[in-house]
Order: C-alpha cells, then structure tokens, then sequence
C-alpha cells in the first residue's frame, strides 16, 4: 500500500508535465502497482518481472543446457505463472512431457539444496493442480492456502530462512526499508561465491531487457517477451479481460499486445482470479481512502484466520505509514 501511495506522486507529476511518457515499472509489488497503473491512471504503463525469464535460465542450467535453450509459454500473476509449454529453441519441439517427467524424480526438485532456490512446493503444487508454477518456492507459496505445516519446513528447506532472517528481523521490530535492502544485500553478496546457479550472473540471458522494449517501442521493430505484466486481453481465455496478469507479449505498433495461451485449469484459475480480486480491492482502497475495503482485501487473504485479526493489521499498519497513506484521513 505505501508503494502506491508514493506511486500516485509519480504518476500525478507525469500526468502534468510529461503525460505521453512511458512508465515501465520494475517494483513489487508489481501486480499491485500495475493495477494501480492501469485501472487507475491514464499513464501508458508496462511491468517488468525476471522471474519467468530468469528461473527458466536456471532450469535450463539445472538440466544440463545453456540458458535460454527453453522458450516458455505460462502465465498467471505475477509471481505464480503457470507452465503451459515449454519449447527447444534448437529445434522448436515441445519439451514439456519430458520436463514434467525429469522434476519427479531431479535431485534439484526432490532434495533440498544450500544456496540453490527451492522447487519441492511447486513440485507438490503440480501433483496436485496438474500445471507447473513456474518461479521459485519461496514467492510461490504466498498465494495458496496450502502452505506447508511447520513440522515439514526443515525438511523442505524453509526453516533456515525463517530462523536466520525473519525471526531476528521481527523480534528486533527491522521492518523499515532501509533495513530490508540492507539484509537483501547481505544476502547477496554471501551468496555470491556459494550459489552454483546461475552458473555465470553476466551471462546475456540475465540482462533485463529495458533497453530492448524501449528500442521496440521507438523503431516499431516487433519484439517477443516471455513475461510481461499488464491487462490479460485475450491471453488468458477463462480470466477477466482487464485482469492484470503476466503474461507473454510482443512489442509492436507502439502497444505491449497480449499472446494468447489458452485457459488455466480449474484450481490455477480459481487461485489466480483470488488474487486479482485482493490486488483490485487494495488499490481501489487506497485511491479512494476506504479503510472498510482495506479490511474486506485483509479479510480475504489467506493466512488472515479472522476479522478481528485483519481489523488489527489493518490498524497497525495504517499507523505505521501514515505518511505514505495521503488518502487515509
């Protein structure tokens, strides 16, 4: 919420001095500021996210290829895109039986692995929906009510991640901005020397491709984007046509135009369209200042057990960034 109140300057300054320009936006929460931006503004907008891009890399590396030897086509929300095909650049074929076939019985989806991000949850995931999400465990499970007991988090690999960052954090009340950036360069730079994947960060593959999507915009030189967040449009057939979605897309004619993928299953659908639902309720409450919508939004997520519950989050929250909530009298 606080990122689009600190949003609504930015777009209220652009609309007044520069209201043709392009915002491309690379922040999270990045489904959340997209709707802002384009159910709420009349900002020409589009969102950036690595995660498809960049795990598929990593998969690729996991299963002995070079990155980018995979093209993939998924969507969902951002964070929790759901594998539709997966395709050899090399030669164009299908490679989705045999990726679904390799992660049942991959060290890299069934053991746990330091420094290495974790696919055992998403594996579980697909065994149960029957569609692949595509990212990593720890963004994916943010989204599905059937999050793993406590007992099982040692055995997944989620414990060392609660104890060594979360814990310390929240005992010490660490919950400014500048504290989390600094603990995510901790994090970073220990990993660097330890991580076996990616096996080269500087490979081309990882670059974001700003720069390209600008290029594309200004020559009208078409260009394919595995992943891009903005309005579904068609790309999703049984989710809303103004629903904000990753989703791939080709720049061309000036436009970010939506590639159509078919439909979600039912169980991926239903917890995409949840989670459209809260994203949609939190920013409308917010432009509006409407503290009943910004209960009903806590209401409906799913590790909220209570109204009361949510009413306190609710209160605490709005005291402790009131600065970055205008709206909220």
């Amino acid at each position: 919420m606080r990122n689009i109140g600190m949003l609504m300057s930015i777009t209220g300054m652009m609309a007044k001095h520069c209201p043709d320009a392009w915002l491309l936006n690379l922040t999270n929460p990045m489904s959340m500021l997209c709707t802002y931006l384009m159910k709420h503004t009349n900002i020409k907008s589009a969102g950036f996210c690595h995660q498809v891009h960049g795990s598929l890399g990593v998969i690729a590396e996991q299963f002995g290829f070079e990155p980018g030897e995979f093209q993939v086509i998924s969507a969902g929300i951002n964070h929790l895109n759901w594998l539709f095909d997966l395709r050899r650049r090399s030669n164009g074929k299908s490679y989705l039986k045999e990726f679904l076939t390799q992660i049942e019985t991959s060290l890299w989806w069934t053991e746990k692995h330091k420094g290495v991000p974790a696919h055992r949850f998403s594996l579980e995931l697909y065994k149960t929906f029957g569609m692949y999400p595509i990212g990593y465990d720890d963004h994916i499970w943010e989204y599905v009510s059937c999050f793993p007991e406590k007992e099982e988090w040692e055995d997944l690999g989620i414990e060392s991640y609660a104890t060594s960052y979360l814990k310390p954090a929240l005992a010490a009340k660490e919950t400014t901005l500048e504290r989390a950036l600094k603990e995510q360069k901790s994090i970073s730079e220990g990993n660097t020397a330890t991580n076996p994947f990616p096996k080269s960060a500087d490979h081309p593959y990882y670059r974001e491709v700003v720069c390209a999507t600008i290029a594309a915009l200004e020559t009208n030189e078409p260009l394919y984007l595995d992943a891009m967040v903005g309005l579904n449009h068609g790309s999703v057939s049984n989710l809303p046509t103004d629903a904000v979605l990753d989703r791939p897309v080709v720049v061309v004619g000036g436009a970010f135009r939506s590639v159509e993928v078919g439909a979600l299953s039912s169980g991926p659908a239903e917890i995409c369209r949840r989670q459209i639902t809260i994203h949609e309720m939190v920013v409308k409450a917010v432009v509006e200042g409407d503290e009943n919508l910004a209960v009903q939004a806590l209401s409906l997520d799913r590790y909220v057990r209570t109204m009361s519950q949510a009413r306190n989050i609710w209160s605490d929250f709005r005291k402790e960034n009131a600065k970055y909530l205008p709206t909220f009298h």
